[in-house]
């Protein structure tokens, strides 16, 4: 989910983040909150906790899914024509999503929505492997929505 801007007040509020959180771990699963770093991880993690998202508030870690430096991601080949990115590698790995937006309006994509999140939040500026193995390409067009 989008964890904030720094001065922005429109995301969705850690009280309601916090109800699926609980309702996660009833599933039984282990329950994280997490978007890509857009800024430097230190200063995002800041807005985070600004906006009231910590671990204390939402009974879960808030972790950047891309890392500290947002450039732990996973190489893969995607679509009909093989285009390479990095899949930030806390979505990558794990096993579901639940994926929560906060609906508006946006200058490049017209309506900001879950799968526009999941675009730009899923993704990082550089991967962490270099082998290029087929082992390791991973295809993400099968998530459910």
């Amino acid at each position: 989910m989008h964890l904030g801007n720094k001065g922005a007040f429109k995301t969705i509020r850690p009280q309601f983040v916090k109800l699926v959180v609980e309702a996660v771990r009833r599933v039984p699963a282990k329950p994280f909150v997490t978007d890509s770093v857009r800024v430097p991880g230190y200063e995002y993690l800041e807005v985070a906790k600004d906006a009231g998202y910590t671990h204390l508030t939402l009974n879960a870690p808030v972790v950047l899914a891309d890392g500290i430096f947002g450039n732990d991601s996973i190489k893969s080949m995607q679509g009909i024509f093989w285009v390479e990115i990095a899949i930030a590698s806390a979505i990558h790995d794990a096993k579901s999503m639940v994926v929560l937006t906060h609906v508006k309006g946006h200058i490049q994509a017209v309506l900001g929505g879950a799968l526009k999140n999941i675009s730009m939040g899923g993704v990082s500026s550089a991967p962490r492997v270099e082998t290029g193995t087929r082992e390791e390409v991973r295809c993400i067009s099968s998530w459910g929505t």
